[in-house]
């Protein structure tokens, strides 16, 4: 189980929903960590993970066949079954499509999601202190490069507001091909902060 990290309730807009973003994808890992503990490859597990997102992923489903194989020759009568396989993958294909809608609707209030997925990433990836440590660094690196600030007291006062509510309503995606693409694609951009985030450890 990953550790989660202990805070107080975040406030303002960017808070909440790194918060929120943040204790999905810690859902999400606790199920990851249970398949992988019963023969799951984390890799396999992406793979059936993104099928199911797009509705492509049932109990004759060959890639189930092989994954489960897999797992009986390393672990025996350990290994996960069928049933329970598809139980969870269910879930964390739920989570999965939870947390894409967090980020669209994240994107339609204005927020910078490579700014967001970054912060959240960073602060996950650092239980101990939250990501202080490691923002701050990079926000010391960003000065001794000379990045130019401007503009921050507008962009902290825009979204230092509570929103309508911590997440308006799930809504499904129209199009869930292409919203997976381009969230995709923003998960990978990597340690790259834009001015949004900035904003907040100064």
């Amino acid at each position: 189980m990953s550790e989660t990290v202990q805070s107080s309730p975040a406030e303002g807009l960017i808070g909440q929903t790194v918060q929120e973003l943040n204790r999905v994808m810690d859902e999400a890992d606790e199920l990851r960590e249970q398949l992988m503990a019963k023969g799951i490859q984390n890799q396999t597990i992406n793979v059936l993970v993104e099928k199911g997102f797009h509705d492509q992923i049932d109990l004759d489903d060959e890639l189930v066949d092989s994954a489960l194989s897999t797992a009986r020759q390393s672990l025996g009568a350990a290994a996960v079954d069928k049933q329970f396989l598809i139980q969870l993958l269910q879930e964390l294909i739920e989570i999965e499509k939870d947390i894409a809608n967090r980020r669209r609707i994240a994107k339609q209030q204005g927020l910078d999601l490579q700014a967001i997925n970054t912060l959240a990433r960073m602060i996950r990836m650092n239980p101990g202190d939250g990501g202080e440590s490691s923002i701050n660094n990079f926000f010391a690196y960003a000065q001794a490069c000379k990045v130019k600030l401007s503009g921050i007291e507008k962009i902290v006062q825009k979204f230092d507001r509570e929103p309508e509510s911590v997440l308006p309503k799930i809504v499904k995606l129209e199009d869930s091909n292409r919203q997976w693409k381009l969230l995709c694609r923003d998960i990978t951009v990597g340690l790259v902060f834009s001015i949004v985030l900035i904003a907040l450890i100064v």
